[in-house]
């Protein structure tokens, strides 16, 4: 059984977005990354654990470019959905806000 760090990536982007390139190939929006983990030559958890932080530096590199880029991607496509999101949540309070008048002046 070979030892790896693995991450599973799965991104809900705006429709509009363009995937971005790495190395001239464009990044998948949902995929699994490996980050295989080296045996040490000699058994012992110094060694090993010496290489399992390898495998988790090199995976948290590489994602945190794989990220930015799609970040970049994605640029102020976020925006319409946070904004939309704050829409129904203000929207939702005020009514809430109504009703709770609504029933003030109803025991009055």
């Amino acid at each position: 059984m070979s030892k790896a760090v693995v991450i599973d990536l799965k991104l809900d982007l705006p429709k509009a977005t363009v995937a971005p390139t790495q190395a001239g190939q464009p990044l998948p929006a949902s995929t699994r990354y490996t980050y295989p983990i080296a045996l040490p030559s000699k058994p012992g958890n110094n060694e090993y654990y010496g290489t399992l932080r390898a495998a988790i530096a090199a995976a948290k590199d590489d994602m945190g470019a794989k990220l930015t880029a799609w970040r970049d991607a994605v640029g102020d496509g976020e925006k319409e959905k946070e904004v939309a999101l704050v829409g129904k949540k203000k929207a939702k309070q005020l009514e809430e806000m109504e009703d709770e008048e609504e029933e003030d002046e109803d025991e009055e």
